[in-house]
């Protein structure tokens, strides 16, 4: 009975040039959903087809990567002394580190901090500072990049809600990709350098 929408876009694609998703379910429920898709004509074109089979192939080497590089950013980020929490469930200090390491085989590629209070003028001059990793809101491909939730992704949301919800103007989000790890520690070590 259950339905499970997942986004092709992102780590099935890996390389941030196709747009797609799948929904999957019972015989039943997408044969509901059948007519709808025609009419809305949501099949996908010959090339992103193309392009999202040839990264199938890479799959699980580039999540392996994911994982192990983001792992290596959320042990970096804990122990640096401008990083107030790290939200990473790869690591022992997550509240449901446990419960991951039962269901999980990796933990992904995305790492979640909120630094010590900064004002918003001084984390924008530090995010400038970055040259490997860059400003994007698209997670899951092969290159690093970085957000600010609270300005853009949840920007909708009122303010009083983002920080009920936790989303404070000193978290960032880091989708963590493929380059050697040693050059995404480094940039991150120039953006904190006072």
């Amino acid at each position: 009975m259950d339905i499970v929408v997942h986004s092709g876009s992102k780590y099935l694609n890996g390389h941030s040039d196709v747009v797609c998703g799948a929904v999957c379910g019972s015989d039943h429920w997408i044969s509901v959903m059948t007519p709808t898709a025609i009419r809305l004509g949501a099949t996908l074109g010959a090339m992103d087809a193309y392009l999202l089979n040839r990264s199938l192939k890479t799959l699980p080497l580039r999540v392996r990567q994911h994982n192990c590089n983001a792992q290596a950013v959320a042990t970096y980020l804990e122990q640096h002394p401008s990083v107030a929490l790290v939200h990473y469930p790869g690591l022992e200090s997550h509240p449901q580190h446990v419960l991951a390491t039962q269901q999980m085989h990796g933990f992904g590629g995305v790492v979640t901090c909120e630094l010590k209070r900064h004002d918003a003028s001084d984390l924008t001059e530090r995010l400038g500072r970055l040259r490997l990793i860059r400003h994007a809101n698209s997670f899951g491909g092969v290159e690093s990049v970085i957000g600010r939730p609270f300005f853009v992704s949840h920007r909708k949301i009122s303010e009083a809600d983002r920080l009920q919800l936790g989303i404070s103007p000193d978290m960032l989000r880091l989708s963590v990709g493929l380059e050697a790890i040693d050059d995404i520690l480094a940039d991150l070590t120039e953006m904190f350098r006072v």
